[in-house]
C-alpha cells in the first residue's frame, strides 16, 4: 500500500484521529459501567492467574499453584510449570508489585487495552488503504458484547482480553511496514506478536503465515525486514521454550496438550462443550486414559503432557475417517456464530455473523484486484487460529482473539458494497 492510497482514504487525518479516540472513549465508557454491574471474583481461570502471578512475586518463579488443573495437568503445586502461558501472569505481576494485591488496578488496564483495540482497528484500516472499514470495526468492536460481558470480557482476570491486544498491535505495527520499511517496525511487530504467542500458545500457528505476507509485501528491503521480523518472534518465543528445556527437561512452549486430546479422541465431537465438564474422569475419553494409566495422577507435567499427545496420535491412527469427519465438524463449528456461553439473548453472535456477511464481498469485489496483499495479511491471524482449532477443538474463547480481524474484513465488505452501489447508482444518473 502506498503513500498516496494511504492519504487518499478519504477522510482527513485530523478528523480521523478524533473519531478513532472518540470510539475508543465510548467503548472505555462501556466497560466501565459492565465492570462495575460484573459478578465479583472469582470464575473459571482466574485464581489460577493471579495465584501465578502471587508466585512470580512472592520467590520470582514460574510454579504450580493450589489452584492447577489436577485431572489434565501433571506434577503438584510448587513444581516448575509451563502448562500455562507466562505473558498474562507476569502482567498482573507487575500491577500487584506496583499498586498491592489490588484487583482494581488490573481491572482497569484490561479495560484500557480492549478500548485502545478501537484506535488499533481504525488505524489498521486505514493502513491498508480502508479508513471508513476501520472506522466501522472500531465501533463494532466498541459494542462487541463477548468484550463487555461473559466468561473472558475485558475486565475478567484470564488471558483473552491482553492478548488480543497484543495480537491486534502486532499486525497494526505490521502493517506500518506499507509506508515506512524500517527494522524497527520489523522488530517491535516481531516483539509484540512473539509477546501474543506467550500469551496464547495456539497463536503459533499465525507466525509462518506472516513470514509469508511478509514475501508478499512490496517492500524495498523486503528480506531484511523478514529476517528481522522471524528472528525477533523466534527470540521471545525461544527464550521461553529454553526455560522449559532448563527447568523441565524438555524444549516445549507449553504443556497443555489436553487440547489435542480431548480434539481428537474416538469419544471427541469437535467443541469443548462435551461431557468431560461434567463427568470428569467418568466421561469414556477419561475413563480409557484411567484404565491404561493407572497412575496417571502421580506423572509428573511433562509426561502427562506426552500422554496426552501419544494418545492423540493414535486415535487419530486407529480412525483416520473419524479424523476426517472431525475436521469437517470442527469446520462449521468454528464459522458458526453460535455463542451457548453468553445471555440467552446474545446465544447467536449477531456482530460476528454481520461481519462474515459482508467479509465475502471483499474476495470478489472490484477494490480486491487494488488490495490483494493487504486483505490476505489480514486473513493470516484468522487462518492461523481456524488452522490450531483443527488440531484441537472449536472454542468460542479461543476465535475472541481473531474476531477484531472478522470485524475488519466484514467492515471493508460493507464499505465497498455502499461503495459500489453508489458507483452504480451514479452510472445510472449517467446513462439517464
Amino acid at each position: 500500500m502506498t503513500d498516496q492510497n494511504i492519504t487518499t482514504a478519504g477522510i482527513k487525518s485530523a478528523r480521523f484521529v478524533w473519531l478513532a479516540v472518540l470510539i475508543a472513549t465510548i467503548a472505555f465508557g462501556i466497560r466501565l459501567i459492565a465492570t462495575w454491574q460484573a459478578t465479583p471474583l472469582f470464575n473459571g481461570d482466574e485464581p489460577e492467574y493471579v495465584d501465578l502471578a502471587k508466585n512470580l512475586l512472592e520467590n520470582g518463579k514460574f510454579i504450580s499453584t493450589e489452584r492447577m488443573q489436577p485431572w489434565c495437568q501433571g506434577g503438584k503445586p510448587g513444581d516448575p510449570t509451563a502448562y500455562r502461558s507466562p505473558v498474562f501472569p507476569f502482567f498482573l505481576a507487575v500491577h500487584f508489585k506496583l499498586f498491592g494485591t489490588s484487583y482494581l488496578w488490573p481491572k482497569l488496564s484490561l479495560i484500557l487495552v480492549s478500548s485502545a483495540i478501537c484506535i488499533m482497528l481504525a488505524y489498521l484500516g486505514r493502513l491498508v488503504g480502508e479508513a471508513r472499514a476501520g472506522l466501522l470495526a472500531a465501533v463494532i468492536w466498541a459494542v462487541n458484547p463477548p468484550s463487555i460481558f461473559g466468561y473472558y470480557s475485558s475486565e475478567k482476570l484470564v488471558v483473552e482480553g491482553f492478548g488480543t491486544f497484543l495480537l491486534v498491535g502486532a499486525f497494526t505495527v505490521l502493517a506500518m511496514l506499507y509506508s515506512h520499511d524500517r527494522a524497527s517496525i520489523a522488530c517491535l511487530s516481531g516483539l509484540l506478536l512473539g509477546l501474543s504467542i506467550l500469551s496464547r500458545g495456539y497463536l503459533l500457528f499465525i507466525f509462518p503465515l506472516c513470514v509469508i505476507s511478509l514475501a508478499l509485501f512490496p517492500l524495498r528491503r523486503r528480506w531484511r525486514t523478514m529476517a528481522v521480523f522471524t528472528i525477533t518472534t523466534a527470540v521471545v518465543i525461544g527464550g521461553w521454550i529454553i526455560r522449559n528445556w532448563a527447568v523441565m527437561g524438555k524444549p516445549v512452549l507449553s504443556t497443555q496438550t489436553e487440547h489435542f486430546y480431548l480434539g481428537n479422541n474416538l469419544w471427541a465431537r469437535g467443541s469443548l462443550y462435551a461431557d468431560v465438564f461434567v463427568m470428569g474422569f467418568d466421561a469414556p475419553q477419561l475413563k480409557v486414559i484411567k484404565e491404561r494409566y493407572p497412575t496417571v495422577m502421580e506423572m509428573s507435567e511433562v509426561e502427562r503432557s506426552e500422554m496426552w499427545s501419544n494418545e492423540a496420535i493414535k486415535s487419530i491412527a486407529e480412525s483416520p475417517k473419524r479424523f476426517a469427519w472431525l475436521l469437517m465438524r470442527k469446520t462449521i463449528l468454528f464459522w458458526l456464530s453460535l455463542r451457548p456461553d453468553l445471555l440467552s439473548w446474545y446465544r447467536w453472535h449477531y456482530l460476528y455473523g454481520f461481519a462474515l456477511l459482508f467479509a465475502i464481498p471483499v474476495f470478489i469485489g472490484s477494490k480486491w484486484k487494488k488490495s490483494r496483499r493487504s486483505l490476505l495479511f489480514l486473513l493470516a491471524p484468522v487462518i492461523g487460529v481456524y488452522l490450531s482449532t483443527l488440531m484441537t477443538y472449536s472454542f468460542n474463547r479461543y476465535r475472541f482473539t481473531i474476531e477484531p480481524f472478522v470485524f475488519l474484513l466484514g467492515a471493508v465488505g460493507c464499505v465497498g458494497i455502499v461503495r459500489w452501489l453508489m458507483e452504480w447508482r451514479k452510472s445510472l444518473r449517467l446513462l439517464a
